[in-house]
């Protein structure tokens, strides 16, 4: 920590699941910018602490884990502009993925915005498979600066496949290990996405089964994934982007693969996962991007373009569709098993 090799610095405390009781924590939102979505004209790209702050107050929301929002300005822009691939840029503007966004996150929560710090928990993202070492050293230096809370990891964003943490990314997953950090992960059941599959995924939780994972965007609804997870003591599954999450058909679990639900009713479907689950899911907003606009190359060669919109009081109607006691539980006991162990 700093403070006494430094000297009028703030010490940052870690804030501890008792300071947590009852309250409302939104499991997964963004903070910082996108420069290659921004570019590209799609939207959203960015959210600010004091933005996200704002709307928690506005909908009675406590806390909030957050992360880097997608990309990293170490890929190269313009390569991506031109042929949606992701490569280092040249000159660097960056030593590794996500070392300048994981630093600006916390010092945009601890250092420059009034009343983030406590309610705002920054998780660090990661790379799996590109500047492993260098991301690792930076990151550890990070958290004996700043409280981190965990790991997130979005590999269809970066072009980089979640299995990786089963080889050259395995460092990650023993750091949060050490440090008693979750890892939340990108999720999806669309065949196309061999980067985080559900079945990927849940490949690596059960190869670490002494590591906290959360499996994002209910798992693409799909039901047989949905039950290996919370038969899972080390997986709980979120609800980020509900609202948005039952419209696109194509990336979901076919009809016959489906979680039974109505799906013209996105409050109705987080009901009735959150009585069939109730010990696993988690509620989450994924705000800025419960609105999506945007074109997401695969690692098959396919193409999905989203044109979705929802809103933060949306995703809050979800949570507050639920009676008193499940509400407490998505939104609070289980999400601090999953934050805290």
């Amino acid at each position: 920590m700093i403070g006494a090799e430094n000297p009028g610095m703030t010490v940052h405390k870690r804030i501890t699941r008792r300071q947590f009781d009852g309250e409302i924590i939104d499991v997964h939102t963004h903070v910082g910018i996108a420069l290659c979505t921004y570019l590209m004209g799609s939207y959203p790209y960015g959210q600010s602490a004091e933005s996200l702050l704002y709307k928690m107050n506005a909908n009675d929301v406590h806390a909030a884990a957050a992360f880097p929002t997608w990309e990293s300005v170490y890929f190269d822009a313009a390569r991506f502009l031109k042929d949606r691939v992701r490569v280092a840029a040249r000159p660097r503007i960056a030593a590794a993925p996500y070392v300048l966004e994981n630093r600006l996150l916390c010092e945009e929560v601890y250092d420059k915005t009034p009343g983030a710090a406590g309610r705002i928990l920054p998780f660090a993202a990661a790379d799996p498979a590109r500047g492993v070492e260098r991301q690792l050293s930076e990151l550890e230096r990070l958290a004996d600066e700043y409280p981190i809370y965990g790991i997130k990891i979005s590999g269809v964003m970066i072009q980089s496949s979640h299995r990786h943490l089963l080889g050259k990314g395995a460092t990650f997953v023993h750091l949060a290990r050490e440090r008693n950090w979750p890892i939340l992960l990108h999720s999806t059941a669309y065949e196309g996405d061999r980067f985080c599959h559900n079945a990927i995924n849940l490949e690596v939780a059960r190869h670490y089964r002494r590591v906290r994972f959360c499996l994002a965007h209910c798992l693409g609804f799909d039901k047989a994934c949905l039950d290996e997870a919370d038969a899972m003591e080390n997986v709980w599954v979120d609800s980020a982007a509900m609202k948005i999450q039952v419209e696109p058909d194509e990336i979901l679990a076919p009809p016959g693969q489906r979680f039974p639900s109505d799906y013209r009713d996105y409050k109705r479907v987080f009901g009735d996962l959150v009585r069939a689950y109730p010990a696993t899911m988690l509620w989450g907003s994924d705000s800025p991007a419960y609105t999506c606009v945007q074109r997401r190359k695969y690692a098959d060669g396919s193409q999905v373009d989203f044109t979705l919109q929802g809103s933060y009081e949306q995703e809050k109607a979800a949570l507050d569709s639920l009676d008193a006691r499940r509400r407490l539980a998505v939104a609070n006991r289980n999400t601090c098993r999953f934050l805290f162990g």
